[in-house]
């Protein structure tokens, strides 16, 4: 009878295959029985899903070094161990390493920050954060391990997750903020070397398949791959490695549906002040060197002013025109105070006091300290973290621009430097017009603090103490990803020459990366008096960014705004995070030369940049998506995108790696968001066998007993694939 079910023959059908199951059935039972195993492939999909191990689990992850002192690739190994802590009860707890060594080796130093990104990216990928959790890394291989941040948050995760990470797979891929895959250098070498180890499957970043050589010669990477015996897999993301690697599921994506977009009263207020700006512009722009020829007859110093003058001024209106009214009016507002510098400024050349300029310089700059300073925004939630963000990334880029110059003019100026007499002339040009812009704008009262209402509609959405435990792994992360930049720039400072110097952000960087590392030490000193006194005989190893570069600092620079809550000082910590990545693209990983008339550096991989803003545009939405879900008001990420997009479509690499990074802070201010304002936590059924990866890290581990539960800081992920 149709009625009854024969549950040998099931059980015979699920060895055979699906397909032969239902033809044995009669067609009335075939679509109850194709339903019923569709459910059971899905439980099977969702089985293979990474989820923490309660147990400690430790491997070798496999790993492509550059061989110390030499510049032979080889491959190598190191040993990750994972402790879950919430299992002995130490609940609250934030995320711990140590190392089997210690001491300023600078190689080591690169390893340690390459752990601390891969961390950060890790758990954004996961969607889980690393909480009560500790890492023991020994077996550390002597050499440069740099371009290995993606191969060690897999092996965080695999590890984690307890599942094997394949011996005879190498991922290849250094970590961008959103969680794309980056260019990573000696790519060929590194296919060779590993295919010279044995490995018989690579993974590296789909932007980058292939490989220019010195010489010229462009080596074609799958093909090499293939040449070599190895099959090389393509990817765009941590993600989609990690599942390639692993051939395990993270937590789906989250879907992304519509563009974004703000309230329309928001639009409303913007506009009105965009229109301002170029009503006041649109007279004072007849006098300007509009023409090339007009503008040759400037000074090389005024030309490249009047150059940032005029690209923003058009930039700015065809964000106009295409109904962008926050993009323009930044660019409105950033081309009147350059103009309103540049006219004041020609007062002060022929009788030029750099000391009273710095006086001026440090007054103004104290003004922006002092409005990131107990704002009265401040919640300690996310909302209000993210306007923080926002109007801190405004300030930062103002206070470079401001820091940068007295720095740079501190040394044109300096009784022992060999500046030629443009360059002075520079120097003088760039202070002038830093100091008369910033104290321009900084005369209009905060827009995101004044119309704060219009940017967050919504409840205050709380972080508990989840933010105090994500400043413990950001602000690391920064340092590491600002040491692996420094030690970049020490390794080819022959190739720069003088060219850095006049770049106002770079310079300010190092008072960033001061500040931070001040931060960091205080930190670590106070957690370590706390240890010292529950656990007198445990040693921690923190971390400690080196110092190679180390510029003439200007004088009574501000103090770094601690009194942020914590939930803020994440967000903010974002900015800085994601501008030392754009620097590390520009300066180390895009090409470019040095060009002497402008005094500028140019970016040379257009196409490289280009892929990067494509995958970095839908990592924003995604982060929005995010936000939203965690029940943010998501108009200032709104208004992050629309920059990020205007500033993509300018002709001009420079200005375009600007909004790339604007795309960079968009997805992790919204990752963040999703990771602190998480839902209670959910039960996930896990299997009753899962592989294990042994102490070794060897295939063929006996499986353990799981518990039938296992508790994730998040939501469910749904079933199905990525």
């Amino acid at each position: 009878m149709e009625s009854k079910i024969n549950f040998s023959v099931i059980g015979i059908g699920f060895r055979a295959g699906r397909k032969n199951f239902v033809a044995n059935l009669t067609p009335g039972m075939a679509a109850v029985c194709l339903c019923f195993c569709s459910l059971v492939s899905s439980w099977g999909q969702t089985s293979l899903l990474l989820v923490k191990s309660l147990h400690p689990v430790g491997q070798r992850v496999p790993l492509i070094m550059n061989e110390k002192n030499t510049d032979t690739m080889k491959l190598a190994w190191v040993k990750l161990r994972w402790d879950n802590l919430a299992s002995t009860g130490a609940v609250g707890e934030g995320l711990k390493f140590e190392f089997d060594k210690q001491g300023e080796d600078v190689l080591f130093d690169s390893f340690r920050s390459q752990l601390w990104i891969s961390a950060l990216t890790g758990a954004i990928a996961w969607q889980q954060p690393w909480t009560s959790c500790k890492w023991t890394v020994t077996e550390i291989p002597e050499g440069d391990a740099s371009g290995n941040e993606g191969a060690l948050a897999i092996g965080m995760i695999a590890t984690a997750g307890n599942a094997l990470f394949p011996a005879d797979t190498i991922v290849l891929g250094r970590l961008n903020p959103d969680g794309s895959f980056g260019l990573v250098g000696h790519l060929a070498a590194r296919v060779e070397a590993a295919a010279a180890g044995g490995i018989k499957r690579i993974i590296i970043p789909n932007l980058q398949r292939s490989e220019v050589t010195p010489s010229g010669e462009v080596i074609n990477i799958p093909s090499l791959a293939l040449k070599l015996g190895m099959e090389c897999v393509l990817v765009d993301d941590l993600v989609e490695a990690t599942e390639a690697a692993l051939r395990r599921k993270l937590p789906p994506t989250v879907a992304v549906e519509n563009s974004p977009r703000y309230s329309n009263q928001l639009f409303v207020a913007l506009e009105a002040k965009c229109r301002a700006e170029e009503t006041l512009l649109r007279g004072e722009s007849a006098t300007w060197p509009l023409a090339s020829e007009k503008l040759k007859t400037y000074k090389p110093s005024e030309q490249i002013l009047w150059r940032k003058i005029i690209t923003a001024y058009n930039l700015g209106l065809d964000a106009f025109r295409a109904g962008q009214p926050y993009a323009a009016y930044k660019l409105l507002r950033e081309a009147h105070a350059e103009v309103n510098g540049m006219t004041d400024g020609k007062r002060s050349e022929e009788h030029f006091d750099r000391a009273a300029f710095d006086e001026r310089a440090n007054n103004v700059r104290k003004l922006m300290t002092a409005r990131m300073t107990h704002p009265a925004i401040d919640k300690n939630e996310l909302q209000s973290a993210v306007v923080l963000a926002e109007e801190s990334d405004w300030l930062y880029k103002l206070n470079a621009s401001v820091e940068g110059a007295q720095i740079i003019a501190r040394q044109a100026f300096d009784a022992r430097s060999d500046s030629t007499p443009q360059q002075k002339l520079l120097a003088q040009t760039m202070l002038i017009d830093a100091v008369e812009g910033a104290e321009f704008q900084m005369a209009e009262k905060s827009f995101y603090q004044e119309d704060y209402s219009l940017l967050v509609a919504k409840d205050e959405v709380p972080v508990y103490n989840r933010a105090a435990m994500m400043l413990q792994q950001l602000l690391p992360a920064e340092l590491g990803r600002a040491e692996l930049f420094t030690q970049g720039l020490k390794s080819r400072a022959a190739s720069f020459g003088e060219s850095l110097i006049f770049d106002p952000r770079v310079s300010t960087f190092a008072r960033v990366l001061r500040d931070a590392q001040l931060e960091w030490t205080q930190q670590k000193r106070e957690k370590e008096v706390v240890e010292v006194k529950e656990q007198p005989k445990t040693e921690k190893v923190g971390f400690t960014p080196g110092n190679e570069y180390s510029p003439p600092k200007p004088p009574e620079p501000p103090v770094v705004p601690v009194s942020l809550s914590e939930a803020a000082r994440c967000m903010t910590l974002v900015n800085q995070y994601c501008e030392v990545s754009m620097l590390d693209q520009k300066y180390l990983y895009l090409g470019g030369t040095f060009d002497a008339a402008t005094l500028e550096w140019n970016v040379s991989n257009r196409l490289a940049l280009q892929n990067m803003l494509q995958f970095a545009e839908t990592g924003a939405r995604r982060g929005i998506q995010m936000a939203a879900n965690a029940g943010v008001d998501t108009s200032t990420l709104d208004l992050i995108y629309e920059v990020a997009s205007n500033l993509r479509a300018s002709e001009d690499n420079d200005i375009r790696l600007e909004g790339l990074r604007q795309y960079w802070r968009c997805a992790l201010l919204g990752s963040l968001c999703g990771q602190l304002g998480y839902a209670p936590p959910a039960s996930i059924y896990v299997p009753e066998e899962i592989p294990q990866a042994n102490a070794l890290g060897q295939p063929g581990a006996a499986p353990v007993k799981a518990d039938s539960t296992i508790t994730l800081r998040g939501a469910a992920p749904e079933q199905g694939t990525r």
